[in-house]
Protein backbone atom coordinates (compact mmCIF):
# COMPACT_ATOMS: atom_id res chain seq x y z
CA UNK A 1 0.00 0.00 0.00
CA UNK A 2 3.13 1.90 0.76
CA UNK A 3 4.26 1.56 -2.86
CA UNK A 4 0.57 2.54 -4.62
CA UNK A 5 0.41 5.99 -2.01
CA UNK A 6 4.11 6.64 -2.60
CA UNK A 7 3.07 6.10 -6.79
CA UNK A 8 0.18 8.30 -7.10
CA UNK A 9 1.96 11.32 -4.58
CA UNK A 10 4.56 11.30 -7.78
CA UNK A 11 2.50 11.15 -10.27
CA UNK A 12 0.92 14.27 -8.86
CA UNK A 13 4.20 16.09 -7.99
CA UNK A 14 4.93 15.27 -11.52
CA UNK A 15 1.20 16.66 -13.15
CA UNK A 16 2.09 19.66 -10.95
CA UNK A 17 5.13 19.98 -12.05
CA UNK A 18 4.08 19.80 -15.68
CA UNK A 19 1.44 22.49 -14.76
CA UNK A 20 3.90 24.72 -13.70
CA UNK A 21 6.48 24.75 -16.76
CA UNK A 22 3.51 24.87 -18.83
CA UNK A 23 2.13 28.34 -17.00
CA UNK A 24 5.34 29.71 -16.84
CA UNK A 25 6.04 28.69 -20.84
CA UNK A 26 2.69 30.03 -21.53
CA UNK A 27 3.53 33.50 -19.49
CA UNK A 28 6.88 34.00 -21.20
CA UNK A 29 5.23 33.03 -24.66
CA UNK A 30 2.84 35.52 -23.85
CA UNK A 31 4.98 38.38 -22.81
CA UNK A 32 7.64 37.32 -25.67
CA UNK A 33 4.25 38.11 -27.94
CA UNK A 34 3.50 41.46 -25.53
CA UNK A 35 6.98 42.77 -26.47
CA UNK A 36 6.95 41.91 -30.10
CA UNK A 37 4.12 43.69 -31.10
CA UNK A 38 4.94 46.68 -28.72
CA UNK A 39 8.33 46.59 -31.50
CA UNK A 40 6.38 46.19 -34.55
CA UNK A 41 4.48 49.34 -33.45
CA UNK A 42 7.58 51.03 -32.78
CA UNK A 43 8.65 50.51 -36.01
CA UNK A 44 5.72 51.31 -38.08
CA UNK A 45 5.97 54.46 -35.90
CA UNK A 46 9.34 55.29 -37.27
CA UNK A 47 8.27 54.63 -40.72
CA UNK A 48 5.56 57.23 -40.15
CA UNK A 49 7.85 59.40 -38.87
CA UNK A 50 10.44 58.82 -41.62
CA UNK A 51 7.71 59.50 -44.48
CA UNK A 52 6.38 62.58 -42.85
CA UNK A 53 10.19 63.41 -42.53
CA UNK A 54 10.44 62.80 -45.95
CA UNK A 55 7.94 64.64 -47.13
CA UNK A 56 9.25 68.05 -45.37
CA UNK A 57 12.85 67.41 -46.71
CA UNK A 58 11.16 67.46 -50.45
CA UNK A 59 9.42 70.28 -49.74
CA UNK A 60 12.62 72.19 -47.93
CA UNK A 61 14.36 71.49 -50.97
CA UNK A 62 12.22 72.45 -53.57
CA UNK A 63 11.76 76.02 -51.34
CA UNK A 64 15.43 76.10 -51.69
CA UNK A 65 15.69 75.47 -55.85
CA UNK A 66 13.13 78.27 -55.77
CA UNK A 67 15.15 80.66 -53.86
CA UNK A 68 18.32 79.94 -55.77
CA UNK A 69 16.17 79.36 -59.10
CA UNK A 70 15.09 83.47 -58.49
CA UNK A 71 18.44 84.43 -57.47
CA UNK A 72 19.96 83.26 -60.84
CA UNK A 73 17.10 84.96 -62.72
CA UNK A 74 17.59 88.30 -60.45
CA UNK A 75 21.16 87.74 -61.21
CA UNK A 76 20.41 87.44 -65.22
CA UNK A 77 18.10 90.70 -65.36
CA UNK A 78 20.53 92.59 -63.58
CA UNK A 79 23.26 91.84 -66.08
CA UNK A 80 20.90 92.32 -69.37
CA UNK A 81 20.53 96.14 -67.54
CA UNK A 82 23.26 96.66 -66.78
CA UNK A 83 24.50 99.59 -69.33
CA UNK A 84 28.26 99.51 -68.34
CA UNK A 85 31.36 97.05 -67.52
CA UNK A 86 30.87 98.80 -64.02
CA UNK A 87 27.59 97.21 -63.62
CA UNK A 88 28.29 94.00 -65.03
CA UNK A 89 31.15 93.67 -62.27
CA UNK A 90 28.50 95.25 -59.11
CA UNK A 91 25.91 92.72 -60.44
CA UNK A 92 28.30 89.75 -60.31
CA UNK A 93 29.67 90.82 -57.22
CA UNK A 94 26.56 91.68 -55.14
CA UNK A 95 25.14 88.19 -56.79
CA UNK A 96 28.10 85.81 -55.55
CA UNK A 97 28.17 87.56 -52.11
CA UNK A 98 23.97 87.04 -51.85
CA UNK A 99 24.35 82.98 -53.21
CA UNK A 100 27.36 82.67 -50.91
CA UNK A 101 25.79 83.37 -47.87
CA UNK A 102 22.24 81.48 -48.99
CA UNK A 103 23.92 78.62 -49.50
CA UNK A 104 25.48 78.90 -45.95
CA UNK A 105 22.13 79.28 -44.39
CA UNK A 106 20.57 76.94 -47.15
CA UNK A 107 23.15 74.20 -45.74
CA UNK A 108 23.05 75.10 -42.05
CA UNK A 109 19.41 74.14 -42.54
CA UNK A 110 19.41 71.00 -44.40
CA UNK A 111 22.18 69.84 -41.42
CA UNK A 112 20.08 70.51 -38.54
CA UNK A 113 16.69 69.42 -40.33
CA UNK A 114 18.71 65.57 -41.55
CA UNK A 115 19.83 65.15 -37.39
CA UNK A 116 15.95 66.44 -36.13
CA UNK A 117 14.69 64.08 -38.71
CA UNK A 118 17.42 60.84 -37.58
CA UNK A 119 16.04 61.55 -34.05
CA UNK A 120 13.00 61.91 -34.70
CA UNK A 121 12.61 58.49 -36.94
CA UNK A 122 14.49 56.75 -34.36
CA UNK A 123 12.82 57.43 -31.19
CA UNK A 124 10.04 55.42 -31.66
CA UNK A 125 12.00 51.87 -32.13
CA UNK A 126 14.30 53.02 -29.59
CA UNK A 127 11.46 54.10 -27.10
CA UNK A 128 9.74 50.52 -28.05
CA UNK A 129 12.67 48.28 -27.84
CA UNK A 130 13.88 49.81 -24.24
CA UNK A 131 10.70 49.52 -23.01
CA UNK A 132 10.12 45.68 -23.86
CA UNK A 133 13.38 44.97 -22.72
CA UNK A 134 12.99 46.72 -19.15
CA UNK A 135 9.86 43.92 -18.62
CA UNK A 136 10.35 41.21 -16.20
Amino acid sequence: MNTALRRIRDSMEDTMNEDSAIRTARESFDKTLATGAETVRGVQNGFTSALVNARDLNVRLINIARANTDAAFDFAREVAEAEAPSDLLQAWSTHATKQFDMLTKQASELTTLGQQFASTSSEPVTRRVVQGSKRP
